[in-house]
């Protein structure tokens, strides 16, 4: 799940991942980095041209 919030005025997005796994993945971590990955690139997809910011923040900083 992705939501949009307002943290300190700032606007970011936090997302939230629930996931069974019925083994131990050791390779967990980098499966997590993939879809941060995916997420920043739709973010950055969807933005137009002149208002693409690299240095936006675009996750929750908790």
């Amino acid at each position: 799940m992705l939501y949009k919030v307002k943290l300190s005025g700032t606007q970011g997005y936090l997302y939230i991942l629930f996931e069974h796994k019925s083994y131990d993945d050791q390779y967990l971590y980098l499966q997590l980095l993939e879809y941060m990955v995916k997420i920043w690139r739709l973010f950055l997809k969807q933005q137009p041209e002149k208002k693409r910011n690299l240095h936006r923040p675009l996750c929750c900083r908790c």
